[in-house]
This record gives structure tokens, C-alpha cells and sequence, in this order.
């Protein structure tokens, strides 16, 4: 149907079959385009799982670390709220091509974590504490972080704006990011050195209850 999109007709599609009583030995299911979409909607959820466990790896050597890679990809459900906010402002339904546009924003999102992350260790290398570690790399990455967000989102402008059938199309694409990458990044700023200083905190909570343990003598009975 013209100017429906292609996830709204699904649904009532949907309803169709569901209320339909199908005779004995008969079964209705749709096909067709929505039969695709429903397909390739299931393949972006596995390419997003290996998407994320390939960061998850790259990160942890890069790092050194298993636990500095968990920090990172915290923001990356705050992405989401920002992805499906500027969905729900926009009007647009979630559909292959906003699939494509969260896999590509899940790389440029952790981008400005790394950079906070990296700069944070540096610093803690030097004898800075973790409170002034996190004040200075703030300082030093929120100019390079606000760079790559703006320069981005001022790329993916103009194909939002685009009008016309494929204008339309690609234009979820670029909802995506523009809003998913604007909110991630002030979400970045405030969330992940919360989730450095608490993950530091329980790291040397954990060494300090182990220490204690060693200090701990076991004392023989002695037999009369």
C-alpha cells in the first residue's frame, strides 16, 4: 500500500492471519517481502552478536584486560535509548536499514570510549588516582570525542533530510546514528567514569580481602 512502510503493514498482516480460521490441514504464514524482512531482521541480530563478541575480543587485547572491554561496551545499551528515541521523534520504524545503521554506530560509539578508557590508564601509569585520572582524560578527550560525534552527525545530515522513495529508505539509516551517536556521547561522558571508579573500587576491595586472608594464620592444636 503507498505510503505505509513496510513494518505497519506487517503487523496488520499479522493480525490477518491470526484471526483467520484456517480450515483443517491448512496453515497461513505471510510471505514475500515480509517473509524476507522477517528474515533478514533475524540475520541482523546474529550479525550484531558476532559484532559485538568481535569487539569484545579486539578490546580485550588491545587492553590486556578482560574487564577494561566490559566498561566500554556499557554504553552501548544507553545507545539503544538514544536509537529508539530518535525513532519514536522521527516517526520511523525500526527495519533493516536501522538494523544496519546500530551495527555501524556500535563501532563509532565505543571509538569515544576507547579514547577516554586509554587516556585514563595512561594517566593512572603515570601515579595519577583514579578520581584524577578520570577529571584529566575528561579534559584532554572531550574536545577529539565532540569532534568525531559532530563531524559524524553532520555527515549523515543531509541523508536524513532527503526526500523521495529511496531518500525515505535511507534516511532510517541516518536517524540512527545522528540520535544514537548524539546521545551516547553525552552518556559516555558522565557513565563510563562512573563504571571506571566503581569497577576500580571492587578491584581493590577484591585485593584488599585477599591480602587479609593471606595475613591470616592457622594455628596448630597442640596435643597434651
Amino acid at each position: 500500500m503507498e505510503g505505509r512502510d513496510l513494518g505497519s503493514m506487517n503487523r496488520d498482516v499479522q493480525k490477518l492471519i491470526n484471526n483467520f480460521e484456517t480450515p483443517a490441514g491448512n496453515s497461513t504464514a505471510a510471505a514475500g517481502d515480509l517473509e524476507q524482512q522477517q528474515e533478514l531482521i533475524m540475520d541482523m541480530v546474529f550479525v550484531l552478536a558476532i559484532a559485538l563478541l568481535l569487539v569484545y575480543l579486539v578490546m580485550a587485547v588491545q587492553f590486556n584486560d578482560l574487564g577494561h572491554p566490559l566498561i566500554v561496551m556499557s554504553v552501548i545499551p544507553m545507545t539503544i535509548v538514544g536509537v529508539i528515541l530518535g525513532l519514536f521523534l522521527s516517526q520511523i520504524e525500526l527495519s533493516v536499514m536501522s538494523g544496519m545503521g546500530i551495527v555501524m554506530l556500535i563501532g563509532i560509539v565505543l571509538n569515544n570510549a576507547i579514547l577516554l578508557i586509554d587516556r585514563t590508564n595512561q594517566l593512572r601509569m603515570e601515579g595519577f588516582s583514579v578520581k584524577e585520572a578520570l577529571l584529566e582524560a575528561g579534559k584532554n578527550r572531550i574536545r577529539p570525542i565532540f569532534m568525531t560525534t559532530l563531524t559524524t552527525a553532520g555527515g549523515m545530515l543531509p541523508l536524513a533530510l532527503a526526500s523521495g522513495t529511496s531518500g525515505n529508505y535511507q534516511a532510517r539509516l541516518a536517524v540512527v546514528i545522528i540520535f544514537g551517536l548524539m546521545f551516547a556521547t553525552f552518556i559516555t561522558l558522565l557513565l563510563i567514569p562512573a563504571v571506571y571508579r566503581l569497577f576500580s573500587a571492587s578491584i581493590l576491595r577484591f585485593g584488599w580481602m585477599q591480602k587479609k586472608q593471606k595475613k591470616v594464620k592457622v594455628i596448630p592444636e597442640t596435643v597434651n
